[in-house]
């Protein structure tokens, strides 16, 4: 009879673990389409043998461990990546508006209105005498003086608003920050636990690359799964602790 109670046993466990890989099947499936997720694998492995003449018999099979399916290796380069890409766009974004300012394609740009100058002087040097060279140059200063005036006050217009966009980038990365430090904790006391937070890392993951795209930085994770973050060589993340990061450019 143990024999009988032991094979339905081994189909009992069967059945439950195939059952959990295909719960794992169908989470993977309902999030196709979430940002950040990524596809989680069900590991078999068997269970304890058990001693029998002439030798062992296997006593079934069970899940050990629900995986994610991740390479640490092309995540961070996708990380460091998306960094270049959110700095590349502000200063494409912040160099364009400078341009706009020193734009001679309309014809009235800074060239236009220094040729102009240059030109009238050369008319007054030709004919020092002459009131009509004399009122052009006065004009032509005049207009160079007033385009000098307009470019400085664009340009410090400029200046304000990219402080101001970076004021918010920081308050942005701070609350990053604060989130990063709170799913620090929570990945820690599940791997304390002995399971994976395969759901609490992807979120996580995700909070980092959007960190990445606002501000460059390095990181690495200790044995709880905690990861800490440095700018600049400061601690931005430290196990559950966050630090505000200021205008300086360091985290306090």
């Amino acid at each position: 009879m143990s024999s009988i109670f032991g094979i339905f046993n081994i189909g009992r466990l069967a059945l439950f673990a195939n059952q959990r890989a295909l719960s794992v099947t169908s989470q993977n499936i309902a999030n196709v389409n979430t940002p950040g997720y990524t596809r989680q694998q069900a590991i078999f492995s068997s269970t304890t043998p058990m001693d029998s003449a002439p030798g062992q018999l296997g006593t079934g099979v069970k899940i050990t461990e629900v995986r994610r399916v991740f390479d640490k290796f092309i995540q961070d380069q996708l990380t460091a990546q998306q960094s270049n890409l959110g700095r590349f766009g502000v200063e494409r974004g912040a160099l364009g508006r400078v341009e706009a300012v020193f734009n001679d394609s309309d014809g009235v740009g800074l060239h236009q209105s220094l040729s102009e100058f240059f030109a009238a002087f050369h008319d007054l040097a030709n004919n020092p005498q002459g009131l009509p060279e004399r009122v052009s140059l006065m004009e032509q200063a005049r207009t160079l003086s007033a385009n000098f005036i307009q470019m400085n006050d664009q340009l410090q217009q400029i200046r304000k608003d990219l402080n101001t966009e970076v004021e918010g980038v920081l308050g942005e990365v701070n609350t990053l920050a604060t989130q990063i430090a709170d799913l620090n904790g929570q990945i820690a006391q599940v791997t304390i636990s002995g399971q994976n937070a395969n759901d609490l890392r992807d979120q996580r993951e995700r909070l980092l690359q959007d960190l990445a795209e606002k501000i460059n930085f390095s990181s690495f994770e200790n044995d709880l799964g905690e990861v800490s973050i440095l700018i600049g060589g400061k601690l931005l993340v430290e196990s559950t602790a966050s630090f505000t990061l200021r205008g300086g450019g360091e985290p306090r």
